[in-house]
């Protein structure tokens, strides 16, 4: 209400926080990057028009990732579509999925007839329990669907056990958690998706890979995957170019020292420009018309590219700043997965109490954290039936707030971002009493 509103002002006004925001003030970096070099973007244009041995290029890329199971699709979506096609659950079906995911894949799930249970993930491990798994198993589950999120994963061996003794088909899905050929999915998982989408670690603008473990279902979705039209290679070569003035936003140190101050002045909301340019398929599309292609073949050959070339170390440089941006936190800031059995930063979200409060206060003082960065979001149980509400994820999915911490920010604008962390929770502590 009111109170806390004039709180704030009182609060601003006792000069806690800079009334203009300068770029010299700014953290200069955004809280999502493109993990692409401009070398590697302009390999990506020279790609668009280079003659390619599209064959042999899918057969050395599925080799490199799991010789005799692999299938490079356009997205996760389509491997996730083509194992749907391919499997013909019965109508009625029911997938128990880890309730933070992005709402693609729900609505894939029900265009297939089938219904999608949530179920909720532990605050620190970002992993659902057993026993909250073999509640929700009724005659009609048929599949378990798991998401490792924010780039963390969790052990994947007690819901193989799971799936194995109520025979479920077990998905696993690694979008946001590609972290080099070293995992390309648990062996005992029947379906694992990884994505190499815009924002995506070693990003080739697009591409998914899947791993699937029994032979013949592989065969039936390739085969199905070779139906698709191919995406044409002016369609890559548009998408490249698309990104190009999202890269400059996102990863040039420039773009948020003009455009946080200049958004504050002039009140105009520059991160809803950045989101829209992000989204991978256009939401408003069918969904079938959406992403049943086969990826071009510029598009396979950068991903066999980044595929061969992921610098490991480099990528660990985000796991070393994010475990040092921990150490800096305030006590009452709390980060989803600290107890992850593998932690990898793609993006960095801090869960607070009062948020948009939060969120203000930061975006004042200069640093470019958001709310809505991703197209991660509850799935919501069905409106029919007593099927329980997933309370964790709904709590990290309330409270979240991602900050631009990733391997290629530097040492003083984590410190920086501390001590503006502890004294904002600071100044904002007295709210939660009134609230």
């Amino acid at each position: 209400g009111h109170s806390v509103q004039s709180q704030f002002t009182s609060n601003m006004a006792s000069g806690s926080s800079p009334r203009v925001c300068l770029p010299g003030d700014v953290v200069p970096h955004n809280c999502l990057h493109i993990d692409a070099s401009w070398g590697q973007i302009l390999k990506m244009l020279t790609r668009a028009a280079t003659p390619l041995q599209r064959n042999q290029i899918i057969a050395a890329l599925e080799k490199l990732w799991a010789p005799g199971r692999a299938l490079v699709c356009l997205s996760v979506r389509t491997g996730l579509d083509l194992w749907l096609q391919v499997k013909r659950y019965p109508l009625g079906t029911e997938v128990i999925m880890t309730a933070i995911n992005i709402p693609d894949m729900p609505a894939v799930l029900r265009a297939h007839g089938i219904l999608p249970v949530p179920v909720d993930i532990d605050f620190d491990t970002l992993a659902p329990a057993v026993q909250d798994i073999e509640r929700l198993i009724t005659p009609n589950t048929k599949v378990l669907l798991l998401a490792h999120i924010y780039g963390t994963r969790f052990c994947m061996d007690p819901y193989v056990a799971l799936a194995k003794k109520y025979k479920l088909d077990l998905i696993e899905d690694i979008a946001e958690g590609f972290d080099g050929l070293d995992y390309t999915g648990h062996p005992g998982s029947d379906l694992s998706l990884f994505s190499f989408g815009t924002i995506k670690v070693a990003t080739a603008f697009g591409g998914g890979m899947a791993t699937v473990r029994d032979a013949d279902i592989l065969a039936q979705m390739r085969s199905l995957s070779m139906r698709y039209p191919i995406q044409s290679r002016a369609t890559y070569a548009k998408k490249v170019l698309k990104n190009i003035p999202l890269t400059v936003i996102l990863n040039e140190k420039i773009s948020p020292r003009i455009l946080i101050p200049s958004s504050l002045f002039f009140g105009f909301d520059h991160k809803a420009i950045v989101v829209s340019l992000i989204r991978g398929f256009d939401p408003s599309a069918d969904l079938s018309e959406k992403f049943r292609f086969q990826p071009s073949t510029p598009l396979l050959s950068i991903l066999l590219y980044r595929l061969k070339t992921f610098n490991r170390e480099e990528f660990l440089q985000g796991t070393v700043k994010g475990q040092y941006m921990q150490s800096l936190l305030p006590k009452n800031i709390t980060v989803p997965g600290m107890a992850a059995d593998l932690r990898n930063f793609w993006l960095y979200p801090i869960c607070v109490e009062n948020r948009d409060a939060v969120l203000r206060q930061l975006n004042m003082r200069g640093v470019d954290a958001y709310v809505g960065a991703t197209q991660l979001k509850l799935v919501e149980p069905p409106g029919f039936g007593s099927y329980p509400e997933p309370v964790h994820a709904k709590r990290i999915m309330d409270t979240v707030i991602y900050l631009p911490v990733h391997g290629g920010v530097e040492n003083v604008y984590l410190e920086k971002m501390g001590s503006m962390l502890c004294e904002i929770t600071n100044s904002t502590a007295p709210l939660k009493s009134k609230l």
